[in-house]
């Protein structure tokens, strides 16, 4: 619609700043009934299906440029803190209608941090097994220990050692 009209209200409003005309383009579109808006909705529907597969197209060609909102939730177990709010957050908000969100996630750590640690590991053992067998299905997401890293970074140094000279004399000794 602006783009039809533009160069017409334009001129009728010469003296106009471009919020001006913004605000103009508004009222006119607001005054429009659904008859009039129908081809500019058509335009527009047809436009963003066309723009909706071009982006799919190149999200499918350069998955790394798609941004991070877009990516696919990971299904990782959650924490045993995490399982404890999921299942107590409902009734510490029926129990407190008065507080916000953060008042009750605030109040619901407090009683984390007071909860006997028999219960704690309760859900913390909950979220340990559903870990592990989550990394059985998935290998690769799970981290590499500690351990594995020093081992391999020392396998690693042995070999760029063993490739810095081809004698194993000593160069401090005096047996020459």
């Amino acid at each position: 619609m602006v783009a039809d009209n533009r160069d017409k209200i334009k001129k009728e409003n010469s003296n106009m700043k471009i919020g001006e005309l913004n605000k103009k383009f508004g009222e006119i579109w607001r005054g429009l009934n659904v008859k009039a808006r129908a081809p500019y909705d058509k335009s527009y529907k047809n436009a963003k299906e066309k723009y909706s597969k071009d982006l799919a197209a190149y999200y499918k060609e350069n998955p790394e440029m798609v941004p991070k909102s877009q990516k696919p939730k990971s299904d990782k177990p959650v924490s045993g803190w995490v399982r404890f709010m999921k299942e107590k957050r409902s009734d510490v908000a029926k129990k407190n209608p008065d507080l916000k969100t953060t008042d009750i996630t605030k109040k619901l750590g407090e009683m984390w941090k007071t909860l006997d640690e028999d219960e704690r590991d309760v859900y913390n053992d909950q979220a340990k097994d559903e870990l592990e067998s989550w990394y059985e299905v998935n290998p690769d997401k799970k981290p590499k220990s500690k351990k594995e890293t020093d081992i391999k970074e020392t396998n690693d140094s042995d070999n760029d050692s063993d490739n810095d000279s081809d004698d194993d004399s000593d160069p401090d000794s005096d047996d020459e």
